[in-house]
């Protein structure tokens, strides 16, 4: 548990705000270049940047505002007052009150038909009104009365109806993984921040149009020396690139990219004619991606083009996990 001012200073917290808003970026900009969403960018940002909406949350949002953003305090002071707005919530209860009445009629046993039902809130608010109402068969009484019928019982005679009068939805809270009102560790709370930092910064950066841009083709455009460095791969290694840069953008061969993309691809980069590319190496290496050699061949061309994914600044998650699952069944 983090306990001294000194260790949450505002060159820690900056930094460590950073690291997260970084990730949300990388991974904004892998799906962004995915076709999925493309013609999406709003939603995906609201869905990557998403922040918790219960009470005790939005009050801590608003203080780091105001106090951190606006007047620059600690951010060691911030979280020292958030747990004091802590201390003052938890003894709150909450609970809410139900009125039943119900009718006595002859023939009907007693508490067994609603007239009213009223739930009430914690503040006493009226959140559900059930009312009902009830109409007399006078034919059906007849009948029940004629001591000849038999097949007639009480529950004939009635009529019962029920209306709402009254009915306001629950509202439902997205709870922070961080935080709650149980929670007293300042490290949660520093936690806690970080995230609403960063995902302040990631919003604001990102929802502007030229700094999107300018990241997409930073990350995914590559410069004419690393595409020559493409082409002086090996036919097997250029498929591994070919196979690993389609995941990562989103398209996983056979499962939702076919192996001929992967194929035509391959040749466009290489400038052929890919007219035919079912008699291409290119496709006869692509449909046994990514086991296209033996264990320790495979190995080597993969930590190549590991290389060649980091110089290109893109992430590589997909080929350690490979490399890594082939290390383990040497």
């Amino acid at each position: 548990m983090i306990q001294s001012g000194s260790e949450l200073h505002s060159n820690k917290f900056e930094k460590d705000s950073h690291e997260i808003y970084k990730e949300l970026l990388n991974s904004y900009l892998k799906a962004a270049n995915s076709s999925a969403w493309k013609s999406k960018n709003d939603i995906l940002v609201e869905r990557l940047s998403f922040l918790p909406t219960d009470p005790f949350s939005k009050r801590l949002m608003e203080l780091f505002d105001y106090e951190y953003v606006v007047q620059s305090k600690s951010i060691h002071t911030i979280i020292e007052k958030s747990l004091l707005i802590r201390q003052q919530l938890e003894p709150e209860m909450r609970y809410i009150k139900v009125r039943e009445r119900y009718f006595y009629l002859p023939f009907i046993a007693r508490n067994s038909k609603l007239r009213s039902l009223k739930v009430y809130n914690n503040e006493g608010e009226l959140c559900y009104h059930l009312k009902c109402s009830v109409k007399l068969k006078l034919s059906k009484l007849l009948v029940y009365l004629n001591p000849l019928n038999t097949n007639s019982s009480a529950a004939d005679i009635y009529i019962f109806k029920q209306k709402i009068i009254k009915h306001k939805r629950l509202e439902i809270y997205n709870y922070s993984k961080f935080i709650n009102l149980s929670v007293t560790s300042r490290k949660s709370y520093y936690d806690f921040f970080c995230d609403y930092y960063a995902k302040l910064q990631f919003r604001k950066d990102i929802k502007s149009d030229t700094i999107a841009r300018a990241n997409l083709e930073e990350h995914f455009r590559p410069s004419s020396q690393a595409l020559e460095e493409i082409l002086n791969l090996s036919s097997s290694q250029q498929v591994l690139w070919g196979y690993f840069l389609f995941k990562l953008i989103g398209f996983k061969l056979r499962i939702n990219a076919e192996v001929s993309s992967l194929t035509r691809f391959l040749m466009i980069v290489n400038k052929a004619n890919f007219k035919e590319y079912r008699n291409s190496y290119f496709y006869k290496l692509a449909s046994k991606a990514p086991y296209i050699k033996e264990n320790p061949n495979l190995i080597s061309d993969l930590k190549i083009i590991r290389e060649q994914f980091i110089k290109s600044n893109l992430p590589t998650k997909d080929i350690d996990d490979e490399i890594a699952k082939l290390l383990k069944e040497k």
